[in-house]
């Protein structure tokens, strides 16, 4: 009877071990080249994902925690200079989205919670010198943003 115990014990941690598992998954472009790269444990994202362009080339990076984004998330031009960094808090658009110009300057720079743009963000030219300036109320929420 202690064995049959026992053999049933082996094998319910076998089962739970093998669904705990980490696994990488692919997904590929017609042409073969991968489009994604998925890191799954306990068949939810877990880790870092990254994309590409159909050339092979990186598209973005996005790191998750428990299914949800977490950290900052890179896009990339093609030519593999950085596009945008959006970070993530448990899932939402916490903190600056930054965007660049292809020559690595600033364009835009805006607050974000929750998703939600928080106030009026900064814009600039390719040369990196601002391009607007001043302040808006917004007439929907009464905020005023500078």
């Amino acid at each position: 009877m202690r064995c049959k115990q026992a053999y049933i014990g082996l094998a319910v941690a076998a089962a739970f071990a093998l669904t705990a598992c980490e696994d990488v998954r692919v997904e590929k472009y017609p042409n073969g080249n991968t489009r994604f790269e998925t890191t799954y444990v306990k068949d939810k994202k877990e880790g870092l994902e990254k994309e590409y362009y159909q050339d092979g080339t990186l598209k973005r990076e996005t790191t998750y925690k428990n299914d949800r984004r977490e950290g900052l998330t890179k896009e990339y031009y093609e030519d593999g200079s950085v596009q945008s960094e959006i970070p993530y808090v448990d899932g939402y658009i916490e903190g600056d989205v930054v965007r660049y110009y292809k020559n690595g300057k600033v364009a835009s720079k805006a607050p974000f919670k929750q998703n939600k743009q928080i106030a009026f963000g900064e814009y600039f030219d390719e040369s990196g010198e601002p391009a607007t300036s001043g302040s808006y109320k917004d007439p929907r929420d009464g905020y005023a943003y500078e």
